[in-house]
């Protein structure tokens, strides 16, 4: 694994995102509207929008890539407005586009972050370099994608029934 040629910037980018991690899995998994659901997910609002800033200070040279800003930076760009839609959906889902958008948000932010580790994990990790830039990365990100998509659906649904419990029914 290589690990020594990470930068300053590199380490703090990596250790937000590696907060990250158990944060969005918590957001995602803990019951909805609780302090600790909430706490969680400021901790992970915190900690990605910190992993995708200090991203946009990163440019590791990449095979195949032009050096520069690059297709990562505007992904990390990507990531910022998801969070952001998340974190403003979070105090106004009482509003029907809202109460989609937070999860959505927070979904899609998660999704990038595993995306991204997929891609370090190809870039780093001896034991897949080979497969860098190859089918198997690209499957593995399809079904990532695959995966994130079935969670976005499940919120949609999960929204839209607590909405419908929600609404008084008029005669």
């Amino acid at each position: 694994m290589r690990l020594m040629d990470i930068s300053i910037l590199g380490w703090i980018h990596t250790i937000a995102c590696i907060v990250a991690l158990p944060g969005g899995l918590a957001v995602l998994a803990l019951r909805k509207g609780t302090p600790r659901h909430r706490r969680w997910g400021k901790a992970y609002v915190v900690a990605m929008a910190i992993g995708s800033v200090t991203s946009l200070g990163l440019y590791a040279p990449i095979a195949g890539i032009e050096p520069g800003f690059n297709r990562f930076h505007w992904l990390a760009l990507a990531t910022l407005a998801a969070l952001a839609v998340a974190y403003v959906g979070a105090r106004r889902q009482h509003k029907a586009l809202w109460a989609y958008l937070h999860p959505a948000g927070m979904v899609i932010s998660y999704y990038m972050l595993i995306g991204a580790l997929i891609n370090e994990a190809f870039a780093r990790a001896d034991l897949l370099q080979v497969y860098a830039g190859t089918r198997v990365a690209g499957l593995t990100q399809a079904a990532n994608m695959m995966l994130f998509l079935g969670v976005l659906g499940y919120f949609a649904v999960r929204v839209a029934v607590r909405r419908t419990r929600q609404r008084p029914v008029t005669a």
